[in-house]
């Protein structure tokens, strides 16, 4: 669920990219973005799940499930475009995908309440989704409240940056890779600086050739 600061923050700065690239042109089309990134959050999950479920159940049962998530999404679709007008076909979107990850969980065969538990702390049991969603509530309340004004670039674009960096920040297998990197390339200068000592002669260039390819070798 890494996509989701990243979403957070493009949702921020939307409005200052219409508002300077396209006039405003867009902003009705915005309302309908939060649809499409709910959308996408259960397509995150239905991503893996679906080779999963052909891999496990075999092509009938993956087929049987895509049909009847087919089906359903015909059947909402139609229901709340007569409800709603063309606005409904965005919220068939994004309802219709929920009962379609339902759907494939279903079809494991598994037991339901444990797989729909460990998908649930997949997609929002993380810190960086817990941030963003908090980080994205409290941005749009000093929008609405305290006028922050999101339209300028000055403000939209370091307020989303630093959203996204904070989220990504909390994530504890982020941050063990970035120490892991950091560790490895310190012992990578130490070795360069090891040989050099050892001998001075060496040009600089073939002791990092070396350990790269010491590196790669390993």
């Amino acid at each position: 669920m890494l996509t989701v600061p990243i979403l957070c923050g493009v949702w921020l700065v939307l409005p200052s990219v219409d508002a300077h690239f396209f006039q405003g042109k867009w902003q009705p089309a915005l309302a309908l973005i939060p649809l499409l990134f709910v959308r996408m959050i259960p397509g995150l999950a239905t991503t893996p799940m679906a080779p999963l479920l052909m891999v496990e159940r075999k092509a009938f049962v993956f087929a049987r499930a895509n049909l009847i998530w087919t089906v359903a999404e015909l059947i909402v679709a139609i229901a709340l475009l007569g409800l709603l007008g063309p606005i409904g076909l965005a919220w068939s979107y994004c309802i219709v995908v929920w009962i379609g990850l339902g759907i494939i969980l279903h079809s494991l065969g598994h037991r339901m309440t444990v797989l729909v538990r460990d998908v649930a702390a997949e997609l929002f049991a993380r810190p960086s989704v817990i941030f963003a969603a908090l980080g994205l509530l409290a941005v749009a309340g000093a929008v609405k409240f305290a006028r922050l004004p999101m339209h300028a670039s000055s403000v939209a674009y370091p307020v989303s940056l630093l959203l996204v960096v904070c989220s990504y920040l909390l994530e504890p297998d982020l941050r063990q890779f970035l120490i892991h990197e950091k560790s490895r390339l310190k012992q990578r200068r130490l070795k360069i600086w090891s040989q050099r000592l050892s001998d001075p002669s060496l040009p600089l260039a073939q002791c990092r050739k070396g350990c790269t390819e010491s590196r790669s070798y390993r």
